[in-house]
This record gives C-alpha cells, sequence and structure tokens, in this order.
C-alpha cells in the first residue's frame, strides 16, 4: 500500500488504530449478541464475513475502485474494520471462552499462555506459507505487481478451508460435557 497506493505510514498506523478499535467493537459485539452462539456457528459466519469482503479487496486490488470514484482510504477502513470486528468477535473470544471452559482448574494461566502462542505461531505459519506460494508460483515483487491479483484470489480460495475442518471443532454441548466431567 506503501509503494504502489502511496499509503504513509502514518494512515498506516492509523488502520492499525482502527484494528485495536475493532478489537474493542469486537469484544461489546460477542459479550452483547454472540456469548450463546454454538462456536461452529460463529466460525462459519465468520468465514462467510471473510468471503463477502472479499470482493472489497478484489477492488481495491484491481483498482476499480479509483474508477469508480470511491477514495483507497475509505475502501481500506471498511474491509480492514469488517474483517477485524468479525475474528475478534467470531473467533478468538469465543475460543478463548471454549479454552476458560475445558482448561482444568489450576492451569488456567498456562492455558491461555498456549493459546497465545498458537495464535501467534498461526499468524506466522500463514505468512511463511503466503510467501512461499508466492515465490514458488506467483512470483510478485515489489518491482513486478503484475500478478498480485493472483495471491487475492489464493487468499480468497484458502479463505473457505475452515470450512473442512468445522466438525473437528467442538459444540456447546460437547464442551458442557467435557467441563462436567473434568469437574466431577
Amino acid at each position: 500500500m506503501m509503494d504502489v497506493v502511496e499509503v504513509s505510514k502514518f494512515t498506516i498506523a492509523m488502520l492499525g488504530l482502527l484494528g485495536s478499535l475493532g478489537t474493542i467493537i469486537g469484544i461489546y459485539m460477542y459479550q452483547r449478541w454472540f456469548l450463546d452462539w454454538d462456536f461452529r456457528t460463529l466460525v462459519l459466519i465468520d468465514v462467510v464475513v471473510e468471503l463477502v469482503a472479499a470482493p472489497l479487496k478484489f477492488m481495491f486490488v484491481f483498482r476499480l475502485n479509483t474508477g469508480w470514484g470511491i477514495p483507497d482510504l475509505p475502501l481500506v477502513i471498511v474491509f480492514k474494520g469488517l474483517t477485524d470486528i468479525a475474528s475478534q468477535c467470531l473467533l478468538f473470544l469465543p475460543f478463548t471462552v471454549i479454552t476458560a471452559k475445558i482448561c482444568p482448574k489450576r492451569i488456567e494461566a498456562t492455558g491461555f499462555a498456549l493459546l497465545a502462542s498458537i495464535s501467534a505461531f498461526r499468524g506466522n505459519i500463514s505468512s511463511w506459507i503466503g510467501s512461499y506460494i508466492n515465490d514458488k508460483f506467483v512470483g510478485v515483487t515489489q518491482d513486478n505487481l503484475q500478478d498480485y491479483w493472483m495471491l487475492g484470489v489464493i487468499n480468497f480460495c484458502c479463505g473457505a478451508i475452515p470450512l473442512a475442518f468445522l466438525w473437528l471443532i467442538p459444540t456447546q454441548k460437547e464442551v458442557s460435557d467435557l467441563q462436567k466431567e473434568m469437574n466431577a
């Protein structure tokens, strides 16, 4: 964004601040509306939100927004805000609640440290895999952005992968049963 669209470092920092604001909004939304929802349903909704937001990302990648008179920054704010809020209230918070429910007593700190480590490791792994795919198959560089759209398509297709593993996530009834077993 800084090289092609010429977004300033300050604007990038403000987008990071927007992400933090999205996190706060996501926390409020989760507490207000999604606290009692089944985790599988929330993951499904998050995937749908990501797939629905994808056209906004493609609009930005193909620079269609400028042709339609939509400035870059409002578009980026909308899709970044949507995805940050969705990931917070539909993925991260429900996962921490499940972790808290099934974590044995007196090792909660270890459980949450593991959760934070897995979350950070997930980010690193996705970056490594993305870089590998780019280096091996696409070849986008700072000087050659011609095939950047392919990375967007790959990202879009990979966004649906969690649906294949949705059955692995325990339902609320399974979590309650496990919690009862652990407390017995």
